[in-house]
């Protein structure tokens, strides 16, 4: 079910089945896979039917009206070094931590 909600939502079957793999269920058989990934696929094609193809593959869309200006891209890379920083950061200190317990 809960694949079949991602899919809906987002409009990615596949994405759908790889959250309830990781965040539902802690054992996941293979027949179990199979299932959830065909529930996700019938629920995207579903919406797409009931909506009708003009609208896309999600519940929602969005209209980008303005062209991306050159010093967001440089702020956009800052905001990934520093995140790439603070969670390297974060492992280090997760590993220390846990060696010490």
């Amino acid at each position: 079910a809960a694949a079949a909600g991602v899919s809906t939502a987002f409009g990615a079957p596949l994405g759908g089945v790889l959250f309830s793999l990781e965040e539902v269920s802690s054992i996941f058989p293979a027949k179990t896979l199979l299932r959830s990934f065909t529930a996700a696929v019938s629920a995207a094609l579903m919406l797409s039917v009931i909506r009708g193809s003009s609208q896309g593959l999600t519940l929602f869309s969005v209209q980008y009206d303005k062209p991306v200006q050159s010093i967001e891209l440089v702020f956009f890379a800052l905001m990934g070094v520093a995140g790439g920083l603070i969670g390297a950061g974060f492992n280090k200190v997760n590993v220390a931590w846990s060696s010490i317990r």
